[in-house]
């Protein structure tokens, strides 16, 4: 189905069938529909991988990152002209893939196709299966969700957290800060951890950052400069960018234990269009590249890098082929040497592999029905 007929679709679902005299079946449609998903996230409680690993007594604490509307192409680390990103640049084994997509140009949509294993034409193993860290689970890892952005902690959508050891959420959105010295605390107390966190990240407004990274002048944060003002806007994301790289930076430090074997990945789930004044952050039908390219950060410690020089290879190698959400999950348990069943394992779908296969690239737009092919 085309962009246009999506749109048309969307539009219909939302100003037309949404009102009265069609919302009474539009709305009992809906109803049946949360029920069905509600039994699937229930039955999905006693589900197992078959998750497997070898045994060793090497501490090691992997993280999952989710950034929010932070777009490639606004990261030094990957050719911009400003310095946004001098942290991670500053870092050994940091690995910038350059050619990555997100599945959805909204969170809402996005976050549950980088967690679980469900696609743009397959949404509902989102609901069927529980994300990514079950695997981590099964393995006896100590697994923990961390959230400044909310979506993964409340409805609803707390389903894609629910069954973890343990979930934490800030009050305030703007607590970006505040996720590192948690997982310090607690890569330090268990031997063995697994994290997903979810930033605030980028978001408009693009009031996200710090007096210390308030680099980029004017901007309508700090100074009396209109949010209309193309100029001064593009001066606040960038600022939180730096903020992102200053965060991203210290949550690697606080895994990057002596002797640890330890890992970080870390994507968008959307871009941000502030070019054309459409949408700032992402959800149109018609999207533009900059709501769905993405960056996929990688970074791996040193004794991780002794133990898995062929996946580190492998993983370098593939620095420029096209990835998508499609393989975040797959990679991310190939990162912790995991093997799950063969009713869902996609070897092939790993960034760490030195097979890894290219696939078409869909991205569910906004009527989180249809999807559309992006290249």
């Amino acid at each position: 189905m085309g962009g246009g007929n999506i749109t048309t679709t969307f539009y219909v679902e939302q100003n037309v069938l949404s009102r009265p005299p069609y919302n009474f079946w539009f709305q009992l449609c809906n109803v049946v529909q949360q029920q069905r998903m509600k039994g699937y996230i229930k039955d999905s409680e006693h589900m197992s991988f078959g998750a497997t690993r070898p045994s060793d007594n090497c501490k090691e604490a992997y993280v999952l990152a989710i950034g929010e509307s932070l777009r490639y192409d606004n990261l030094s680390l990957g050719g911009y002209c400003r310095k946004t990103t001098p942290l991670l640049e500053s870092l050994d084994n940091v690995t910038l893939y350059s050619n990555y997509y997100s599945a959805a140009n909204l969170t809402m949509y996005s976050v549950p196709q980088i967690v679980t294993r469900a696609t743009a034409d397959s949404f509902v193993l989102n609901y069927k299966e529980k994300s990514v860290f079950k695997p981590f689970k099964e393995c006896g890892f100590k697994t923990f969700v961390i959230c400044a952005g909310n979506l993964l902690a409340e409805k609803p959508h707390y389903y894609l957290s629910d069954g973890c050891d343990g979930l934490y959420t800030f009050k305030s959105e703007d607590d970006d800060d505040k996720i590192a010295p948690l997982i310090d605390s607690l890569s330090t107390v268990y031997p063995k951890t697994f994290f997903i966190i979810q930033f605030k990240g980028n978001h408009g407004p693009y009031n996200n950052f710090r007096a210390e990274d308030n680099k980029f002048r004017p901007n309508p944060v700090y100074d009396k400069v209109a949010w209309t003002d193309h100029n001064a806007l593009v001066n606040a994301y960038d600022n939180t960018v730096l903020f992102t790289d200053y965060n991203a930076y210290n949550v690697i430090k606080a895994i990057d234990k002596p002797g640890y074997r330890s890992g970080f990945i870390m994507v968008s789930d959307h871009g941000a269009d502030y070019d054309t004044g459409v949408s700032d952050h992402g959800g149109n039908c018609n999207p533009r590249k900059a709501e769905y390219h993405v960056p996929l950060i990688m970074w791996n410690s040193e004794a991780w890098g002794k133990q898995y020089p062929e996946k580190r290879a492998n993983m370098l190698s593939h620095r420029h082929q096209p990835v998508n959400s499609d393989n975040i999950f797959y990679s991310v348990c190939d990162m912790a040497d995991i093997t799950i069943g063969n009713e869902y394992a996609h070897p092939e779908w790993s960034v760490f592999q030195k097979n890894l296969k290219e696939h078409e690239r869909r991205l569910l737009v906004p009527d989180g029905k249809n999807s559309i092919v992006v290249e």
